[in-house]
């Protein structure tokens, strides 16, 4: 197929004879090509579509390099792309002809209207070569040509949803629910949270929170904050995980009633309804609870002593059996030198650091309203979620304000640091957000 043979074939009078180039350039475009491809025509809005991207080039050229790439450009859709690790060739046999072809770009968009969407072509400006046949009257043994090639617009159908209830919380897909809650004993007027978890494939950056209903002594303060853990392969799997507050208004036994939400399933063509567990809590008055907390904390002090004391003796005794041990080795130790400087605070860290990386950026400030954290709350390593810090300071008493503003600020760090979006962040503000942040947990539970 790709020899030269037919180069100088007998044409029709008249006609004339294809030049080497022409003939060459025949050659590179029906034998490198790229295609685009998804698994189905039809789609819903807010189906997750997985759009493949393949290069397909015949074995008998040579790939010299890839000179530019213009990347596909989605309308009217959120995308994201899949890490397709190392490029790996397959084969494949088309019209009698061995082909490699690999996996060069993979997406999961979701397109947000119906109709008909467009998936948009993809380029590569390619330098190839081609080793000449023997007719070919040349002295080189290869022909080389630079040219883009580029995937064809394939196009699907986006079919709408209707008839939504207001259970609908905007999932496409195929998911699950549980529902946890902070503790079962709660203050009288004081937030406990209350955690609703959708677990599964689909749209589930678009999920929205569910609308709770609860009886009248319940009341729900402020916005749920957002947690998400998922990844892309092959579709969008994890979760979405909602954070409310909401305080009991009044004493007594009360039942956080069971949640009923919807989600549209695209195989099933059809919604499904998802509900959670009841909730028993306890709402008792706020000195019961600091009598309670003062006793727990006497009987933790007193044990924390007895642990000072023992801990005092072993290190007395292990001091005297080194002096047996080794007599004299007390003037070595005086003579060597300790580094005594303080460490820089973390606020001045943080005046301090410049990067023009917005991630490495990003992720500095994290670290340091967590290592603030760490200091203050002696958290523990299965402490670090956004959720748990927030149960911590609760029950350290810190002041509502100040906690709101510690979890809203890590969780808009996080949004920006692992969500694709373009908007401007001004690095500053973030940094001095930080340090008063920081003082504030610092200073501890009042709110100054």
């Amino acid at each position: 197929m790709l020899s030269a043979d037919c180069l100088f074939a007998h044409q029709s009078s008249g006609q004339r004879s294809i030049s080497i180039d022409e003939y060459a350039n025949k050659i590179f475009f029906s034998n490198i090509f790229i295609k685009a491809k998804t698994y189905k025509k039809e789609f819903y809005v807010g189906e997750p579509i997985v759009v493949e991207y393949e290069l397909y080039v015949n074995d008998k050229i040579i790939l010299t390099e890839v000179l530019d790439e213009k990347a596909p450009e989605f309308n009217d859709a959120l995308v994201e792309e899949e890490d397709i690790g190392t490029l790996r060739y397959t084969y494949e046999t088309i019209r009698g002809e061995v082909f490699r072809k690999a996996l060069i770009r993979k997406y999961v968009v979701i397109s947000t209207k119906e109709g008909i969407f467009d998936i948009p072509e993809l380029s590569l400006k390619i330098n190839a070569s081609l080793e000449y046949s023997p007719e070919f009257p040349t002295d080189e043994r290869y022909y080389s040509r630079i040219n883009t090639y580029s995937s064809e617009k394939i196009q699907v159908n986006v079919k709408p949803i209707l008839e939504a209830d207001e259970t609908y919380i905007g999932a496409v897909g195929n998911f699950s629910i549980n529902s946890l809650i902070g503790r079962d004993t709660v203050s009288v007027g004081r937030n406990f949270e209350f955690v609703i978890e959708i677990i599964g494939s689909g749209n589930l950056y678009l999920i929205n929170a569910p609308k709770l209903k609860l009886p009248n002594f319940l009341q729900i303060v402020g916005e749920p904050n957002v947690v998400d853990s998922i990844k892309i392969k092959n579709g969008i799997f994890g979760k979405r995980t909602f954070v409310y507050a909401i305080k009991a208004l009044k004493e007594g036994n009360f039942v956080v009633p069971e949640q009923l939400v919807s989600y549209f399933d695209p195989q099933k063509k059809k919604f499904v309804s998802l509900k959670t567990q009841p909730h028993n809590i306890e709402a008792i008055d706020t000195d019961e609870i600091e009598q309670s907390h003062g006793i727990e904390s006497r009987q933790s002090d007193y044990l924390s002593w007895i642990l000072v004391v023992l801990g005092l003796l072993a290190l007395l005794a292990l001091i005297y059996l080194l002096r047996k041990i080794n007599s004299g080795s007390e003037g070595n130790l005086s003579e060597k030198e300790i580094n005594t400087q303080p460490k820089q605070n973390i606020t001045d860290e943080i005046r301090n650091f410049s990067n023009s990386s917005r991630e490495i950026v990003l992720d500095f400030l994290f670290k340091s309203i967590m290592e603030a954290l760490v200091n203050k709350l002696h958290l523990k390593k299965d402490e670090l979620s956004v959720e748990k810090i927030r149960g911590k300071m609760i029950e350290k008493k810190f002041d509502n304000n100040i906690i709101d503003k510690v979890v809203n600020y890590l969780n808009e760090l996080k949004r920006l640091r692992f969500y694709k979006i373009d908007e401007q962040i001004d690095i500053e503000v973030l940094k001095e957000r930080g340090i008063e942040i920081i003082e504030k947990i610092e200073r501890g539970k009042k709110n100054n």
